[in-house]
């Protein structure tokens, strides 16, 4: 029989108290967020008067728009929320927490007030940046990674906030063979994020702050392009001073436990966090460290987390047609803004690389029998031809009799998911 789990949502776990592997954040601590400085709090002339000179760098036009239609509606919108600060009344608003889909805030105060235009819009959320830029609002890092529009960010805080600090760290990625033109981008960027988030300029940034920012960058998408390429390229350009070591050897102390691992990416749901850890425990003899890391990945991040995202509450392995063929969607594919005719529009792309196979419990009554697949994943797209490669690992697990087992031998991965 496929066990249920139906429980009440927990906590996300916390971290295992008998682990002795020491906290990176305590060795080296991120700057906390402050609640309040000199721009956010000043008046609203001044701050069009910051922001002006904020964005001189930028071309003529777009600050003259900015200034002249999108920066005062922001700044209404905002003195509508409650605060004593430019900071308060950004966190007040919901859009911090909102993060990517932000913008359906000011577009519904645009609606109520008949003023809503795609052009007005635009312009009242492209002014942001400059706001940020002139260190008036301090978005989160979640907010920054996601709802930050990448270049556009890099580029607004090269130019305003400290562009000899920029210049400096790109000299220090051109004289490093190492780091392509592609990979300095992603320095650039993350670095542009640590400074909004966090204030200040290039030479304040520690690396508590950059460790911070990898993880956070971990635990939304599983990977950190180019980390290693930031520590670098701020160490040898002075940033953290003398006789710093390697990002490699910070992180160099010791394998994680499997609670840590599962628990890098919260779940509400404590009776399935549970399942997966006592199943990654079981396994844990028979496979290697990185297969153990990316098992507690896919069960962990690309499985539950998913799942209680789209469905907030639940609490049941019992998942019906539709949810599981949403999940298996989601995976296959991304979702991408593309502009077309002045218009912007969000379609769904192919995901060129995902997940090895995963056999998790399927769509239907899951009752007496055996549990079908979810979804296996892996392979080259349709119409891609497949490279040759090592025969896959077997699948995740299955759930049965409680909890859950190997399953049988993998399969060749064909193309996409299939059930």
């Amino acid at each position: 029989m496929t066990a249920v789990l139906d429980g009440a949502p927990d906590a996300p776990a916390a971290q295992s108290a008998g682990s002795t592997r020491p906290a990176l954040a305590e060795r080296y601590p991120a700057r906390g967020a402050a609640e309040s400085w000199a721009a956010t709090r000043q008046g609203r002339g001044q701050v069009m008067d910051l922001a002006g000179t904020a964005s001189s760098d930028l071309p003529e036009s777009r600050v003259q728009a900015s200034r002249r239609r999108g920066l005062p509606l922001l700044l209404d919108w905002l003195e509508e929320q409650p605060g004593q600060t430019w900071q308060d009344r950004w966190l007040a608003s919901g859009a911090d927490d909102a993060r990517g889909q932000w913008g359906e805030l000011p577009a519904g105060w645009l609606r109520d007030r008949g003023l809503h235009s795609a052009s007005r819009l635009e312009l009242m959320t492209s002014s942001l940046l400059v706001v940020v830029g002139a260190d008036v609002i301090r978005p989160s890092l979640g907010w920054l990674l996601t709802g930050g529009r990448n270049r556009k960010l890099a580029r607004n805080m090269i130019r305003a906030r400290d562009p000899e600090g920029f210049a400096r760290l790109a000299r220090a990625c051109d004289e490093d063979p190492g780091i392509t033109p592609h990979a300095q981008s992603h320095v650039l960027f993350r670095v542009a994020v640590i400074i909004a988030a966090k204030g200040g300029a290039v030479a304040g940034i520690t690396i508590g702050d950059v460790l911070e920012i990898l993880s956070a960058e971990d635990g939304l998408r599983g990977k950190q392009p180019s980390g290693p390429a930031t520590f670098r390229a701020l160490r040898e350009a002075g940033i953290f001073g003398d006789g710093i070591p390697t990002l490699r050897e910070i992180r160099d102390t010791g394998q994680r436990t499997v609670e840590e691992l599962v628990d890098r990416y919260p779940v509400a749901c404590r009776p399935v966090r549970d399942l997966i850890v006592d199943y990654l425990r079981e396994r844990q003899p028979s496979i290697d460290y990185v297969t153990l890391k990316n098992r507690a990945y896919e069960l962990t991040r690309c499985f539950w987390a998913d799942l209680e995202n789209h469905h907030p509450g639940i609490d049941s392995l019992r998942l019906s047609p539709e949810s599981a063929a949403a999940w298996k969607r989601r995976l296959r594919t991304r979702t991408k803004m593309v502009a077309s005719g002045g218009k912007k529009t969000v379609v769904e792309v192919a995901r060129r690389h995902v997940q090895r196979p995963v056999l998790l419990p399927g769509p239907g009554r899951m009752g007496a029998g055996r549990p079908r697949t979810l979804g296996a994943v892996g392979g080259a797209e349709p119409g891609q031809r497949r490279r040759p490669g090592p025969p896959q690992g077997r699948p995740a697990a299955e759930v049965q009799d409680g909890r859950p087992h190997p399953g049988p031998p993998a399969r060749p991965a064909g193309p996409g998911l299939r059930s």
